[in-house]
């Protein structure tokens, strides 16, 4: 397993921890992954964070717009307003369709088709999750909990003194409005932290946590994918 965790570290530049043993970064570490820059039309992109589901692909109204493997994300991609049928299948084999339904694309919306759970348990699920382009009031910043961790525990994310709800398996947060600066947040899972994550929140910025792992491989995955307004 550590092979493998530390495969996905130099690939994904991701913060990983294994339950009972202990990674560089895996206490009061972590760090950003990246910023993946937001546009200020109807837009889609894709969150992976189904364990063991191979690169995903996403079409929107019949043309094929991104493909991602496991703790990865796409840029946000425009697309035209209106009704659009969206397809998610396995990037090595399109006739392996996990998601096929329209979508209303609204105006001015962004769209982050999300990835979660594990198909060995059959909690594997694929959303459309709609996001408003809005920006933070001054000296403030936006984060946004996308849990795709295969277990039935909830996550939380506490930074100083803000918190999220709950956000349980599969499910995304509501915004939590927070100062920007340097914050340290904990990732916390049941009654236990599953990592904490150091971040330098710009004024005015969104970042989305991708939660994910699975509880029996002694597996997490915790990233931070900023995107600047």
């Amino acid at each position: 397993m550590a092979r493998t965790s530390n495969a996905l570290l130099r690939t994904l530049g991701l913060a990983i921890c294994s339950v009972g043993l202990s990674f560089a970064g895996c206490s009061g570490g972590g760090g950003e992954g990246g910023s993946k820059g937001r546009t200020t039309s109807t837009a889609v992109r894709i969150l992976h964070g189904a364990l063991d589901e191979a690169p995903l692909s996403v079409s929107v109204g019949g043309t094929l717009r991104q493909t991602a493997a496991f703790g990865d994300v796409t840029e946000f991609q425009e697309v035209e307003e209106g009704t659009l049928q969206v397809t998610v299948h396995r990037a090595n084999s399109p006739s392996d369709i996990s998601y096929n339904s329209p979508n209303n694309f609204v105006k001015a919306v962004e769209y982050t088709v999300f990835a979660s759970g594990q198909a060995r348990d059959g909690q594997f699920r694929v959303q459309i999750v709609p996001e408003a382009v809005q920006k933070p009031e001054d000296g403030r910043a936006f984060i946004r909990v996308f849990n795709g961790f295969s277990s039935d525990a909830p996550v939380r994310v506490v930074c100083d003194d803000v918190q999220s709800g709950p956000v349980g398996r599969g499910s995304v947060s509501d915004f939590i409005d927070v100062p920007s600066g340097p914050r340290v947040c904990r990732v916390l899972r049941g009654s236990g932290e599953l990592q904490s994550i150091s971040l330098d929140l710009e004024d005015g910025s969104e970042t989305a946590l991708l939660v994910a792992g699975a509880e029996e491989l002694g597996f997490s995955v915790v990233r931070a994918i900023v995107d600047l307004d």
